[in-house]
């Protein structure tokens, strides 16, 4: 029989596993690889939302189109600067 405590610990994890499971990433660089690796470690979390941009006019898109939990913007994009600000500064309509 498991002690208290690994009970706990193990249905903390299951938890998580299940937010883990229902987040949705969005993954912002120009370089396809970087995205790619990038994918893998998240899935190998248990991150399967995982969506890819490869340009600040593809991340405006996703934004507009879906709701993200967590969004790695690279800066060195381009524009990714300006990418940045506006999505701290403008509202879903973008």
């Amino acid at each position: 029989m498991a002690a208290p405590d690994s009970d706990h610990t193990a249905d903390l994890m299951h938890k998580m596993g299940k937010e883990l499971a229902r987040m949705r990433v969005l993954l912002v660089d120009q370089h396809a690889s970087a995205r790619n690796s990038m994918r893998i470690i998240l899935n190998n979390l248990g991150i399967s939302g995982v969506h890819n941009a490869g340009s600040s006019a593809e991340v405006l898109r996703q934004v507009k189109a879906y709701s993200f939990d967590i969004i790695f913007l690279t800066i060195s994009l381009r524009t990714g600067v300006m990418v940045s600000n506006c999505l701290k500064n403008c509202d879903r309509s973008i």
